[in-house]
């Protein structure tokens, strides 16, 4: 913590020196013209004048306004407000003129204009309306053919982490819309990739609720930075596309497409992927670059040889006079992944631990579909109703052999065993959501109508082989154990909801919100596991590693939220109680659990704005955490015969507290800005693991409450960014620090595992039309304990990236990005990992709008990716080797097409 204080109060002593401003400045007053009335509240903005970029707004108080800690320079004043026409003046500040002072203003009514005289602004390349920023896209230039991906690099405030998320003013984006409506469901990335920066008139940024605070009308707390993308006019009605192609080296290749038909009430796409290269759907490397899920289909980049056809059709269509709407989609993919990987695990015991080496290979076949539809209608002014139904269908195949040797702390030989397992398995799911909101004629009083089900339901077969022999303390043959079954296995689950939500404004900024729900869920859950009465035959049922369960659950939910709200300050208390019946059978063993549960979720969140850009958020949760059905019931598996898990029927819920703080101040004017946010947790009556390792090596896992203790956990993270003026380029230092105490219980023992971590952070980059260049720089130091264990995991590690990208000469481009790791080594492994990956390209545009591109694309040229990883977790870890894409050099031919009005966004030429 001392570190942490130091480092602190370092980056604090820099971002005073950072925000230091010379004092220049301007006020006035706004009034009506005509009334001359004080425009209370009026957007005073002031824009520079050299490139219509906003650099700083206030809103005027009673009519008057002052800014303050202005940089000398050209500047555009303009003052916007309702029914009045802008009012835009250019000024100049320097050492003759620090302070501009403008006196009274007057103010035109629009309706007035016809016989007025009135300067015209220039166009603005940043607004702010209310919570929102919107950038005007036209003002921002991009290359021919650029992606919104492209164009949003371009903003102030925007830029790329190096997990590849967009952050936004220290905020990662988590949701991308299209006309304010998601576009092919839950992969916003086919958005940023597949939408003309050209089409763009505005971008919208803001803080938009929780899809479950929206539902419920209660206030969670969750604010889910969202872009809204708005079409301009004359690109709603047109078609584009995007057509891709390539083949390379050792067999990679790669093929695209998608084609766009939008009109005013309709937008249809379609999109296609054929590949080897990692490529899931359309956004290819970026599919978590939101931080959502995607059509990747379960694939991690890093892991595994994937063959992906992937493909899908999205659909959004308005009619009788926008009041009805419907967006839908249909999708449907295949992903064959061949893996293989070694695996070194450590498992903590009490004094001593056990060493695990595991190789195996596995090809696994994924087929699956869905589709999904939202229907929204307004009955009339003040009522909505909305249905979303969503239906999806899989099948998987999975064939995996491994072979593993466990030896004892002395180095003297355990175990060895191999697996051989394959399996069939079909899924099915169905989702259906509805929702009715009635607003009344008193303002803040509402209703709300909600019910949902879901039904789902998985068959598989799974052919299970495995040989395990065991070796004495001499390391001498001892004995062997030989499992042959057939475990086919059934499971069908179905859960169905019911609420109402009423909002009331009591006083002028205090809103009540009372709601409640009964939910109710059935699961069926069918395990068997059969023996061989022939050579051929699997008939003789094992009692001990099958089951069927069926579990009834039933929850009477309440909440109730006093909200207290005003232009600069928020205040949400919510009170949250749920009675849970829990009931569960095991038809097998003749056995039942009943149970009730009693779940309490108080929160509080405070929200205060100090300043325009300048704003603190404290926000309280408290949750129970009632034990899942898998971990109440008794009945073992043996799908590993080394790592068996039972259940525990005498849990008892845990409850966990958890506090965060968040401080943000933004200055538009030159871009800058800090973010420090710091949270803490802890949890009573915690549930953890149970892990109880044998002489022989095998595991058997459940699960215990934790008595005397609690697990915790703390986080910092702390940024200051910036621009440097003379070479025009943006810097960010960062610190982050975060650590965890967790317990289990290995042998009857209570181990104790503390991990921190400390990881200071400088990113610098640039993004202009013809060249954009960035560095990211991180180093990381981890300090991991374990008080069953002599040896600690302490490690020092690096992570560095360089990514540059150039327009030549007639018509070419090239391009490079670098990634550098460093993982050092420590007392559990022995050996540090360093690697290097470089992937380089060269291509050229054709044709006067470059609507066609040939590539040349080297990947990993050092040919150094190996699939590394280092884990940590439950007394256990774990460093694995796993295959993946290696280097190959690809040539790709690439086609972008459109058919559309002519574009008012500036290109460059």
């Amino acid at each position: 913590m001392r570190l942490t204080t130091s480092l602190i109060t370092v980056l604090c002593f820099i971002t005073s020196s950072l925000l230091a401003q010379t004092q220049f400045g301007l006020k006035g007053v706004a009034i009506d013209s005509a009334s001359q009335t004080k425009l209370d509240q009026a957007t005073i903005s002031i824009i520079t004048a050299r490139d219509s970029i906003l650099q700083t707004f206030v809103y005027a108080d009673k009519g008057r306004f002052e800014i303050k800690n202005i940089p000398p320079g050209n500047y555009l004043l303009m003052i916007s407000y309702p029914e009045f026409a802008d009012y835009v003046e250019h000024f100049t500040l320097d050492d003759k003129q620090p302070m501009k002072d403008f006196g009274t203003i007057n103010m035109i009514l629009r309706s007035k204009l016809l016989q007025e005289v009135i300067i015209k602004a220039r166009m603005a390349s940043i607004k702010m309306k209310g919570d929102t920023t919107e950038f005007n896209a036209a003002a921002f230039e991009t290359q021919k053919n650029a992606k919104v991906e492209d164009l949003i690099k371009q903003f102030p405030g925007m830029k790329t982490n190096r997990n590849g998320e967009i952050v936004f003013q220290g905020t990662v984006v988590e949701k991308i819309l299209l006309d304010g409506e998601e576009f092919f469901g839950d992969d916003p990335a086919l958005i940023t990739k597949n939408i003309r920066a050209d089409m763009v008139e505005t971008v919208q940024v803001y803080d938009a609720k929780s899809d479950e605070a929206k539902r419920t009308g209660i206030e969670d707390g969750v604010k889910i930075k969202t872009i809204n993308i708005q079409l301009r006019e004359d690109k709603k009605k047109g078609i584009f596309g995007k057509t891709e192609a390539g083949y390379g080296t050792d067999d990679y290749y790669t093929a695209q497409a998608a084609i766009n038909k939008f009109n005013e009430k309709q937008k249809i796409a379609a999109y296609g992927n054929f590949g080897n290269t990692g490529r899931v759907g359309l956004s290819g490397d970026d599919n978590n670059k939101f931080g959502v899920g995607g059509t990747n289909m379960g694939f991690r980049q890093g892991t595994g040889l994937p063959q992906a056809r992937d493909g899908g059709i999205a659909f959004i269509n308005k009619w009788n006079k926008d009041k009805e709407s419907i967006n839908a989609n249909v999708k449907a993919g295949s992903l064959i992944l061949d893996f293989s990987s070694n695996t070194l695990t450590q498992n903590t015991l009490p004094g001593n631990f056990n060493l695990t080496n595991r190789n195996s290979t596995s090809r696994q076949e994924l087929i699956n579909q869905s589709i999904g539809a939202i229907y929204t209608k307004k009955l009339d002014s003040t009522s909505e109703l909305s249905i979303d139904i969503t239906g999806a269908n899989s099948s998987n195949s999975f064939e995996r052999l491994s072979d593993s040797k466990t030896s004892r702390g002395n180095g003297i030989t355990l175990n060895t065993g191999t697996n051989l397992s394959s399996s069939e398995n079909n899924n099915q799911s169905f989702y259906f959501r509805s929702n009715y909101n009635k607003r009344f004629n008193k303002k803040g009083r509402s209703l709300t109508l909600k019910s949902s089900a879901v039904l789902s339901g998985s068959d598989s077969e799974t052919f299970l082989n495995a040989t395990l022999d065991y070796f004495d303390s001499q390391g001498m043959p001892d004995s062997s154990n030989v499992v042959d079954q057939f475990k086919p296995s059934k499971d069908t689950r179905s859960n169905y909801s019911a609420g109402i939500n009423f909002t009331e404004a009591l006083f002028e900024h205090l809103n009540l919100n009372v709601g409640y729900s009964l939910q109710g869920a059935i699961n069926d859950v069918k395990n068997l596991s059969y023996n061989k009465s022939t050579a051929n035959t699997y008939d003789l049922l094992d009692p001990l590693f099958s089951n069927h369960l069926r579990t009834q659950n039933t929850t009477n939910d309440f909440q109730l939220n006093m909200a207290y709200v005003k232009p600069k300050v928020s205040i949400n208390v919510v009170g949250g109680y749920s009675n849970v019946d829990f009931n569960q059978n095991n038809k097998l063993g003749n056995t039942t659990i009943k149970r009730n549960f009693n779940n309490w979720s108080p929160a509080v969140y405070l929200w205060h704005e100090l300043s325009k850009g300048t704003s603190v958020n404290l926000n309280y949760n408290g949750n129970t955490r009632q034990p899942y059905a898998e971990q109440l019931f008794t009945v073992a598996q043996n799908t590993d015969p080394l790592n068996i898990s039972v259940g525990n029927p005498l849990l008892r819920p845990s409850f966990t507290n958890y506090l965060f703080f968040k401080y943000y101040k933004y200055q538009p004017t030159l871009d800058r800005g800090i973010n420090f946010n710091t949270s803490i947790s802890n949890t009573y009556n915690g549930i953890v693991q149970n892990r109880s390792t044998d002489s022989s090596g095998v595991n058997t896992y459940s699960w215990a409450n934790l008595k005397n203790k609690q697990p915790n956990t703390w986080s910092m993270y702390s940024e200051v960014y910036g621009h440097i003026p003379k070479i025009d380029f943006i810097a960010s230092i960062s610190f982050e620090a975060s650590s965890s105490v967790s317990y289990n219980y290995i042998n009857a023992e209570l181990n104790k595992m503390t991990t921190t971590t400390y990881s200071p952070g400088l990113s610098v980059w640039k993004n202009k039309v013809n060249y954009r260049a960035s560095f990211d720089l991180g180093p990381n130091y981890k300090v991991s304990t374990s008080s069953l264990q002599s040896q600690n995991n302490n490690s020092y590690g690096l992570t560095s990236r360089l990514s540059l990208y150039t327009k030549l000469p007639f018509q070419f481009f090239i391009g490079s990005d670098v990634n550098y790791s460093y993982t050092g080594k420590s007392e559990v492994f022995n050996k540090s990992f360093d690697q290097t990956l470089i992937t380089a390209y060269l291509g050229r545009s054709f044709f006067k709008e470059e609507g066609l591109k040939f590539t040349i694309t080297g990947n990993d040229l050092l040919n150094q990716n190996t699939g590394y990883r280092r884990t940590q977790d439950d007394g256990m870890f774990q460093e694995s080797r796993n295959a993946t894409i290696r280097r190959y050099f690809m040539i790709a031919a690439i086609w972008d097409f459109s058919k559309f009005g002519k574009s008012q966004q500036p290109q460059q030429p």
